[in-house]
């Protein structure tokens, strides 16, 4: 084993060094984003009953912060013995899996969303999960396998050294992960120019489907630059340099999807405040009916009273303005009344 640490001081060190480096600011990324984007998520989505997708997005945010606290004691504090490198390095592996799979489930929710909760598309969408997710845990497993990590004491600033693991596995990871990335991006382009700019859809919920639109193909994109950086990583770094981008991208994907989440829940807020508005002007118009007799009326009367005075057209048909300029029928006549 002598000769093994001598290999591990010589080779690996600096890229370790850099790696640890890079950690770091993963971890004050996180950090950050999170104690940022807290007000807005008490605001937001505490209040919203509970369901599958706030479960699954509580899960990423607070499984993030959790990795970001395994890579801390596995990277930057004091050194452990090799048995517990090993149990914290398989705690990290399992959980940035599972940050991996509901990360993907977000996106694949987002898609199934955009096209109207389709039956076939469930059943496509399903279908790609299951199996990209399967190969994709039977590549991870026997990455971990492969992987070799020991203690750093008595070196100082290090607490456990990975030193060995077969890169090809993860980089085949990324790369499927890197497929189901223009799959859906190219759905979803599909289902937005196919069926919602035929359907003529307009308003705010016009305005809600274009933003859904826009932050997705944003998503996808950056989603795509990170699985095609960590695949140049681990196919054509130096030793110790492999995996410098895999937690960050675990990182990336968490904040970015969170966010979006939450810049999507407000904009739905927005406008449902401006429809609530239009509500309000709408009543108030409706309010605004004032005679004499309506103290009086019957119930009969005032329906008639508050109803929209149509007019017919040349056609034959009834017709009439935009709300704000409706006139209203008076009850004992037929003028209107502004």
């Amino acid at each position: 084993m002598p000769g093994l640490k001598l290999e591990i001081t010589n080779e690996v060190l600096k890229a370790t060094r850099f790696v640890n480096e890079i950690a770091v600011a993963g971890i004050a990324f996180v950090l950050l984003d999170y104690l940022h984007t807290l007000p807005r998520e008490v605001r937001l989505i505490w209040p919203t009953k509970l369901s599958a997708p706030k479960i699954i997005l509580f899960a990423v945010r607070y499984g993030t912060v959790a990795l970001a606290g395994l890579e801390y004691l596995c990277k930057l504090s004091f050194p452990f013995h090799e048995q517990q490198c090993k149990k914290i390095y398989r705690a990290i592996s399992v959980l940035e899996v599972v940050l991996s799979c509901l990360g993907e489930l977000i996106i694949y929710i987002r898609v199934w969303a955009f096209s109207g909760f389709d039956r076939r598309a469930l059943y496509y969408l399903a279908s790609q999960y299951t199996v990209m997710s399967g190969v994709s845990f039977y590549l991870l497993f026997k990455f971990v396998s492969s992987a070799r990590i020991t203690s750093a004491a008595p070196l100082t600033g290090f607490s456990c050294l990975f030193y060995e693991g077969g890169a090809l596995y993860l980089a085949m990871v990324y790369v499927i992960m890197l497929c189901s990335v223009i799959t859906l991006m190219g759905l979803m382009i599909v289902i937005g120019v196919y069926r919602y700019r035929r359907t003529g859809l307009v308003g705010a919920e016009s305005s809600l489907l274009v933003q859904f639109y826009r932050d997705g193909l944003v998503y996808f994109i950056m989603l795509g630059l990170l699985c095609l950086a960590n695949i140049a990583s681990n196919l054509a770094a130096p030793r110790g340099y492999q995996h410098m981008f895999s937690e960050m991208q675990i990182y990336l994907h968490s904040i970015i999807a969170t966010r979006m989440t939450f810049h999507l829940r407000q904009f739905s807020m927005q406008v449902d405040d401006s429809d609530d508005q239009l509500t309000r002007s709408v009543w108030a118009e409706y309010s605004s009916v004032r005679h004499p007799d309506l103290a009086e009326a019957k119930p009969g009367e005032i329906l008639r009273a508050v109803m929209p005075k149509f007019r017919s057209t040349r056609g034959g048909g009834l017709t009439h303005g935009r709300i704000s300029t409706l006139r209203f029928a008076s009850i004992h006549g037929g003028d209107s009344v502004p």
